[in-house]
């Protein structure tokens, strides 16, 4: 059994609330890196570890480990960084639930630029006021409803060239993730120099639901990922080396409180069901058969 919550905390078990109030407290690194401190760390002492279970509607299903979660997202880190994709770039993704959106933001992160997660159900105008407003230099999305062509019209009224990755989907102007990864190595060096990345600085944007006014830009930095330690730790109470399940798209930040952050600290692999529509009863069928260990959904999932 393995977790690397001791590198991030002073103190893991605690007897009381007063006592996790009183003691509970992170420490990391000025060039803290969750992806190379996180991912590439359970590469090292533990490669064949669970860190994602994927499967969809369509028979199929993907189980990756942390050696592979960290090959992935090299390659794709490279991808980027050979279009272009440098630190403090903000890159849009509309992944829906697709297992190359873990790829993505491990590799975003490592290279210091800024991922912008974004519901698949993004319209035009959606679509072009956050390319305009966070100055996005690339997307990366799935072929759905009419993202592709909303992002190519919205496209027309940059001043700069948009770079567009897509998965599984050959499209003139858009590269094809899953083969462009292929060609890349699966080897990404630490970045030194002015390309080194900081604990402290912005790692990761999500824009809020604009229900009373425009969308707004919520930033956070690199050490926002050790916030979420006790989301997972002590509130989803997730057993190491066992597998947690967050029901929630990509796009919205639950995403990340539940199927990434806290729960890879602390020693759980993630399971992710891609429904194409949303089935209570599947998903727990699911549920049983993956044998998930512990489980969060919103209350109208729940």
């Amino acid at each position: 059994m393995t977790s690397v919550i001791g590198d991030f905390v002073e103190r893991v078990d605690f007897d009381s609330y007063e006592d996790f109030h009183e003691n509970f407290k992170l420490k990391y690194n000025d060039d803290y890196n969750f992806g190379f401190d996180v991912v590439d760390k359970y590469a090292e002492i533990d490669p064949e570890k669970i860190a994602l279970i994927w499967v969809n509607d369509h028979d199929e299903e993907h189980t990756f480990t942390f050696k592979e979660m960290k090959e992935y997202s090299n390659r794709a880190a490279n991808l980027f960084k050979s279009l272009g994709i440098k630190k403090g770039d903000c890159v849009m993704l509309t992944l829906k639930n697709r297992y190359e959106w873990w790829f993505c933001m491990v590799a975003l992160h490592k290279i210091g630029a800024i991922p912008i997660p974004g519901t698949h159900m993004l319209k035009l105008h959606d679509i072009d006021f956050r390319l305009k407003e966070a100055n996005v230099k690339m997307v990366v999305s799935i072929e759905e409803d009419s993202l592709l062509p909303d992002y190519e019209e919205a496209e027309k009224t940059l001043d700069y060239p948009l770079k567009k990755v897509v998965i599984e989907t050959d499209r003139d102007g858009w590269i094809n993730f899953n083969e462009a990864i292929k060609e890349q190595s699966p080897i990404f060096e630490r970045p030194t120099g002015e390309d080194k990345t900081y604990a402290e600085e912005i790692f990761l944007i999500y824009f809020t639901s604009g229900t009373s006014g425009l969308p707004k830009m919520v930033s956070h930095k690199h050490t926002y990922s050790l916030g979420h330690i006790p989301t997972a730790k002590y509130w989803h109470n997730v057993v190491e080396d066992g597998i947690h399940h967050s029901a929630a798209d990509t796009g919205w930040g639950k995403a990340v409180w539940g199927n990434l952050y806290g729960q890879w600290i602390a020693g759980t692999g993630i399971f992710i069901y891609d429904y194409d529509r949303f089935n209570g009863i599947k998903l727990l069928e699911n549920v049983i058969k993956y044998k998930v260990n512990t489980f969060c959904a919103p209350p109208t999932v729940y």
